[in-house]
């Protein structure tokens, strides 16, 4: 926050001064109405007080209380009445005291007859004065501007008519210049604390946001790693997160002939063509409403059933299969080495969890698991090779073709099928 000058205050950045001053004169239009309408009710009180004081020049003071000072405070009340008008409250308040110590003066102008005149109501002017640089919470540059201004129209009327040696004259300059004074300091005081407060309080909403912001910045990225009901669980509770499954699909998905072409293929051509292959099993494990857990290689793992159980995860999964398989054979993947992939499928229960410290992951483990891992491994490009287990769950909507007893490494000589297809109807 700098200064322009030894009074007046001011941010150095021109929006935040504006945004300071629009906020200041919303929150502090309330507290202007208060001192406007206590103005009007001491206007209103002193109309008594004239009466009694000065029985021959009443109706003089009355005009000039009733034309002069309260149109423009009735102008300001008004103005404070709607939040859209706030902007032109501090310019309204500051004329209704300039104003308002003119009413007076012109009164002071008519006791010619009365001894020491400018004595006898000069010391409203202070009164103002106090209104003007703390009451009212004007800011600094409009309380000058409503004091000085009725300040030098008094100076100048009285200029010529005063006795300057008298001991009324410097009285009254004593007290009008102390009050600009100590009005000064005051009001410079108070917008001063209410600047540093907006500026902590800015500099604070400001940090709150950036932390909300990287909070969900982490949130997305979190989701992006884990499933959202694991992440949620993960937010409310910072324990071990572990479930058994009784039933989850589990379809593992791999590139047929990638290790021989990452071998002979720049780095950035490899990185590329797996980032279009996954982002497309992306797309389709969404589709799908399916759950990704993890690549390894160029073999991709997805599932269902899980977190979220589901009463037939193997359709979800076989519908992604064949749908993956129609979609290569209508837009083929852009490496003309890279034709076809191999897929292995299978249901059962599962042990799934969140491991590690560093870079944590949500991961199945398990036969079910193992199992459709060598179902991939063992299958036939192109194809979708299928359990017994999802055989019998799928038999009756959908096509399959049995390839007979086969021998898969670690689990042994078992029955298994591929998927060709909905049945008809289905």
């Amino acid at each position: 926050m700098t200064r322009s000058g030894p009074l007046r205050l001011r941010f150095a950045s021109v929006e935040l001064e504006e945004r300071f001053c629009a906020d200041y004169d919303l929150r502090h239009r309330k507290l202007v109405a208060a001192g406007v309408v206590v103005g009007i009710g001491m206007h209103f009180l002193f109309l008594f007080l004239d009466r009694s004081v000065q029985p021959t020049l009443y109706r003089s003071f009355w005009f000039y209380r009733l034309t002069v000072a309260l149109p423009i405070l009735l102008v300001t009340l008004t103005l404070c009445l709607r939040a859209q008008w706030c902007k032109w409250v501090q310019p309204a308040a500051a004329l209704a005291v300039a104003m308002s110590g003119v009413s007076l003066v012109l009164m002071l102008d008519v006791m010619e007859q009365a001894d020491n005149p400018q004595v006898t109501y000069a010391t409203g002017l202070l009164l103002v004065m106090f209104f003007a640089y703390s009451f009212l919470r004007l800011r600094l540059i409009y309380a000058l501007f409503g004091c000085v201004s009725f300040t030098v129209f008094f100076e100048a009327m009285v200029l010529g008519r005063w006795d300057w040696g008298g001991p009324a004259a410097l009285e009254q300059q004593f007290f009008i210049i102390g009050t600009h004074i100590a009005g000064i300091a005051a009001c410079w005081t108070i917008e001063n604390s209410v600047r540093q407060n907006f500026l902590s309080n800015l500099l604070l909403t400001e940090a709150h946001q950036a932390t909300r912001h990287e909070r969900e910045k982490s949130e997305r990225l979190l989701l992006k790693i884990l499933p959202p009901s694991i992440a949620e669980r993960l937010r409310e509770d910072h324990g071990v997160v572990a479930d058994a499954f009784d039933n989850v699909a589990v379809l593992f998905i791999d590139l047929v002939g990638f290790t021989a072409m990452a071998e002979s293929t720049p780095p950035a051509e490899v990185v590329t063509f797996l980032d279009t292959f996954f982002a497309r099993l992306d797309r389709l494990t969404d589709k799908h409403g399916a759950e990704k857990i993890k690549t390894i290689g160029d073999a991709y793992m997805v599932i269902a059933g899980a977190p979220i159980p589901h009463p037939k995860p193997e359709t979800v999964l076989a519908n992604l299969a064949l749908d993956l398989l129609e979609g290569l054979e209508q837009n083929p993947l852009p490496n003309s080495q890279l034709s076809q992939v191999r897929m292995g499928l299978h249901a059962g229960p599962v042990v799934a969890g969140v491991i590690g410290l560093n870079r944590f992951s949500y991961d199945l483990w398990g036969n079910t698991v193992n199992f459709a891992s060598r179902l991939e491994s063992g299958g036939i490009p192109g194809a979708i090779h299928i359990s017994e287990t999802i055989h019998d769950r799928l038999k009756t909507t959908y096509k399959t073709k049995s390839l007979g007893s086969r021998d898969i490494k670690g689990i042994g000589s078992v029955s298994t099928w591929l998927l060709v297809g909905k049945l008809p109807g289905e």
